[in-house]
């Protein structure tokens, strides 16, 4: 379905792939993948590492504080320590403009949260 929005798409395994988004002149990779419940589809992007040691108090509460802002979008730590931003979709009668309108808003979440994760 990506396709049909007109995005490339790079497989990242059997179950996900992912595709580029610009906005703000920024190329934002964007990873597409169906929960293992078959309920949802995860949008995500990845910023890297976490920073050794983790992140000071002061950046943890404001990454909290913006989830809030964001929701349903919303920053996460993986078990590997990679530091993320994510966004469910509903995996119901999904049509190419829901998933724009979800992709465009993950891409200007990922444009706008720059002071927070140093793009």
């Amino acid at each position: 379905m990506a396709a049909n929005l007109g995005h490339e798409t790079s497989g990242l395994s059997d179950s996900k792939f992912e595709i580029t988004v610009d906005k703000d002149d920024m190329q934002i990779p964007i990873a597409i993948e169906i929960s293992g419940s078959t309920r949802y589809i995860w949008l995500t992007a990845d910023f890297g590492d976490v920073p050794e040691g983790g992140f000071a108090a002061e950046k943890a509460n404001e990454l909290l504080r913006r989830n809030f802002k964001l929701q349903p979008a919303h920053f996460y730590v993986t078990d590997k320590d990679s530091f993320m931003i994510a966004l469910p979709v509903e995996n119901r009668a999904v049509e190419p403009s829901i998933l724009r309108r979800a992709l465009d808003k993950l891409a200007g979440d990922v444009a706008s949260t720059q002071d927070l994760w140093g793009g």
